[in-house]
């Protein structure tokens, strides 16, 4: 005869937690937020367009630390399936993970200052530059 156990409704007054753990190196999501922090200093320090041009800069390459983790964790290119997307940010979109636009404005925008010498775009949209990385570092932990 079977043995029925029944769990006793003590349980729920518990006391609860969620935790995890990752095993990824740290240091390239600490070096994104370094390049995020110096960016946003540089904007909020400016005294010319050279800084608001080294802190566009400096945001490209914190997206691009921020990119490389992300396919080095979850290696999504490998994942092929129909319709799938050829660029990595469409990709991200198909996943739900970015929404491309404004990264693809950033990265023309500092493209435009390195290889055209332009002038980068006034204080306001820097700043705006800013809060859109921020938010897509705080979407894709």
């Amino acid at each position: 005869m079977t043995k029925i156990n029944f769990i006793s409704k003590k349980i729920l007054d518990w006391d609860w937690s969620i935790s995890g753990q990752s095993v990824c190196d740290p240091k390239p999501v600490k070096r994104a937020y370094e390049l995020l922090n110096h960016s946003e200093s540089l904007i909020t320090d400016y005294s010319s367009s050279f800084e608001l041009s080294d802190a566009l800069s400096n945001l490209k390459r914190a997206l691009n630390q921020r990119l490389k983790l992300i396919e080095k964790t979850y290696n999504l290119k490998s994942v092929k399936f129909y319709d799938c997307p050829k660029g990595y940010l469409e990709l991200l979109e198909k996943y739900g993970l970015a929404r491309p636009y404004l990264i693809k404005i950033l990265m023309e925008i500092r493209n435009k200052i390195e290889h055209e010498d332009a002038e980068p775009p006034n204080i306001n949209r820097c700043k705006e530059l800013v809060d859109v990385t921020w938010y897509f570092f705080k979407i894709n932990r």
